[in-house]
């Protein structure tokens, strides 16, 4: 059986095009060297721990990233004062909201402000990779972070099946009319879940999202820093080491099929 991370991470990827980090909390930083298991990033060095000099493009112009599953999920707030059904977590004295997932798996991803810096050039970063590969100094299986999503502040929900549901208890009034889910990084406690796998709410400096590349081995067209279409679980497959010019690096972005 899959878990939650397949489901996140291939909404995510089929909605913003970048690799979601799992679990989402866990710290990505650029130049991060590490392999994919499965469709996890596991860090296992850095460029900067290998002696690979680069420098970091910043970014200051900042976004909101929100995606909600179309398989159906509904999200209800509630003033403070008006009346709760029977059973709920919520408080009659306090505004809260409610989020059902009532007609399959789904997801709730709210990123805010978020910035995107990236490695300057890249280009020149391939061939220092691939001269290493010629020399028997770079494996194949390692992928290296180019680019990251940082969030000031982010929440996620998953739900691996119907019926799947969360309540949220607000700290302050809310002005009812106005909200959306860009708004659940706010003030909101968790009151009680039922049929949730993973519930992030309003966690700040976090990287949800990244890309990646890779030293890319062919028969056909050389070796290539790349990012190229390949599944996940196909990483490992990778032909014999060939030798090739640094003349014929390339950039092609690392795209996850599921």
């Amino acid at each position: 059986m899959q878990g939650p991370q397949y489901q996140y991470a291939k909404e995510l990827y089929t909605r913003f095009g970048y690799v979601a980090t799992w679990t989402p909390a866990t710290p990505v930083s650029l130049g991060d060297v590490g392999e994919m298991d499965g469709n996890v990033f596991r860090r296992v060095s850095s460029l900067k721990e290998m002696n690979v000099p680069f420098d970091i493009r910043k970014a200051s112009n900042k976004e909101d990233l929100i995606y909600t599953s179309e398989s159906g999920v509904n999200l209800n707030f509630k003033a403070a004062g008006s009346p709760i059904v029977a059973g709920s977590s919520l408080l009659v004295q306090k505004a809260g909201a409610t989020i059902d997932f009532h007609k399959g798996a789904g997801v709730v991803f709210v990123a805010k402000d978020c910035v995107s810096p990236s490695i300057e050039d890249q280009i020149s970063l391939g061939k220092e990779l691939i001269r290493r590969y010629n020399l028997g100094e770079w494996d194949a299986k390692h992928v290296v972070v180019t680019e990251i999503k940082q969030a000031d502040s982010m929440s996620a929900f998953i739900s691996e099946s119907s019926g799947g549901k969360l309540e949220l208890v607000a700290e302050n009034s809310l002005q009812l009319g106005t909200l959306s889910f860009a708004d659940l990084n706010a003030n909101f406690s968790v009151g009680a879940s039922s049929g949730i796998n993973t519930q992030i709410i309003a966690k700040e400096k976090l990287t949800p999202l990244f890309r990646v590349r890779q030293v890319k081995a062919s028969f056909w067209s050389g070796t290539s820093f790349s990012v190229k279409e390949k599944s996940f679980h196909d990483l490992n497959e990778l032909p014999p080491q060939v030798e090739i010019t640094e003349e014929s690096a390339e950039l092609v972005d690392f795209t996850p099929v599921f």
